[in-house]
């Protein structure tokens, strides 16, 4: 069961639920308040919240297509692995 979770996000207080528990919720309550400092302090100058969180957005989704690549490698290598074992058994 999903449980409902209040964190504080960049001054905002957000009821989230998830599935993982309260400790996860909070963990991308943290996440996202480090990326948020990260691009305040690249971009000292007066940004909107709204500029701000646009580019806290770009950088998550980044990072998650880098992973999204890496894992694709690593299933491709573990399956070229596959491979060499099973040959290994005949």
């Amino acid at each position: 069961m999903a449980a409902l979770v209040e964190v504080d996000i960049w001054g905002e207080k957000v009821r989230l639920s998830s599935t993982q528990g309260n400790e996860f919720v909070q963990r991308i309550a943290d996440y996202l308040n480090d990326k948020m400092r990260e691009v305040k302090l690249e971009d000292p100058a007066e940004i909107s919240t709204k500029k701000l969180i646009l580019k806290v957005a770009v950088m998550v989704a980044s990072e998650n297509l880098l992973m999204q690549q890496e894992v694709g490698k690593l299933e491709f290598a573990v399956e070229q692995i596959e491979v060499q074992f099973e040959s290994l058994r005949l």
